[in-house]
């Protein structure tokens, strides 16, 4: 992987020397791809090399990126709100005064496990079912209809992300 994106690294750094424009804008948004931060997928090693290689060509080459800053500015700027969810704030931090991040629903979300389905109905994750017998199937439907929703879901890995992010830079920091 580290020689594959070492040559990666140089091919863009040649055609931004060179005036490729077409070249070096379509290698930059290959690596940019290549960091996965525009998905929702889990982060794995090689996402952080990516990440760290297309940084490190904005710092060195920056001067030669021309319409390519467009793309590093987009991951930067996915970066930064991987930051600020590690952090713990959520993409509307900014727009809601008092302290600690909320839901959709506009209530607070201190770690709690009640899933808002608008409506005015919340479901507690950690409910758990009567003691019949349709308890399982029951139990089971109730998993299925009111578990934890795409977004939700969507949210977690994001965070998982966040995390792993920035304890990688803080180690390549030191």
């Amino acid at each position: 992987m580290a020689l594959s994106l070492e040559g990666l690294r140089e091919a863009v750094r040649i055609a931004a020397v060179l005036g490729m424009s077409t070249v070096r804008d379509t290698l930059v948004h290959t690596l940019a791809k290549f960091t996965t931060l525009d998905t929702v997928r889990e982060m794995q090693p090689k996402h952080l090399e990516c990440i760290k290689v297309l940084v490190g060509l904005a710092l060195t080459e920056g001067d030669y990126l021309a319409e390519s800053w467009v793309t590093v500015l987009e991951v930067v700027s996915q970066l930064q709100r991987l930051q600020l969810l590690s952090a713990g704030l959520t993409d509307d931090g900014f727009f809601h005064n008092g302290s600690g991040s909320r839901d959709a629903s506009g209530g607070s979300n201190h770690g709690s496990s009640n899933y808002n389905y608008g409506s005015g109905s919340s479901v507690n994750s950690s409910n758990s079912s009567s003691s019949s017998s349709s308890t399982s199937s029951s139990s089971g439907l109730h998993k299925f209809f009111y578990g934890p929703s795409k977004a939700e879901v969507a949210r977690v890995i994001e965070e998982t992300n966040a995390a792993q992010v920035r304890s990688n830079l803080r180690a390549s920091s030191c």
